[in-house]
C-alpha cells in the first residue's frame, strides 16, 4: 500500500491547464457580473473571496502535491456538482 503522504509524480497536461485557466477566468468574470446584478456590496464580498481563493489555493496545492493526479475525475466531477448547485441555489433566492 502506498504512503499517503508520499509525493507522486505524475505526467501534467500544461495546455490543458491554460484551458481549465482560461474557463476560469469566464466564470469569474460572468461572477463579477452576477454580483452587480444582484446588487451586492462589494468590499464584503472582496473580502470574503479573497479568503477562500486563498485557501482554496492552499487545499489545492496540498492536495496535488500529495495526491497527484490519481483522483482528478472525481474532483473534476465534485467541483462541476458544487458549481450547478451553486448556480441553482441563486436561480431560486433571486428569480424564482
Amino acid at each position: 500500500m502506498r504512503d499517503p503522504l508520499e509525493r507522486r509524480e505524475d505526467a501534467f497536461a500544461w495546455r490543458q491547464l491554460c484551458i481549465w485557466a482560461m474557463l476560469t477566468s469566464v466564470d469569474s468574470f460572468l461572477t463579477g457580473i452576477g454580483m452587480g446584478f444582484l446588487d451586492t456590496r462589494v468590499t464584503a464580498q472582496i473580502i470574503q473571496l479573497a479568503i477562500m481563493a486563498a485557501l482554496a489555493v492552499i487545499v489545492g496545492i496540498y492536495a496535488g502535491y500529495r495526491i497527484g493526479c490519481h483522483g482528478r475525475n472525481r474532483v473534476l466531477i465534485s467541483g462541476a456538482l458544487i458549481f450547478l448547485l451553486a448556480g441553482v441555489d441563486v436561480l431560486f433566492r433571486y428569480y424564482i
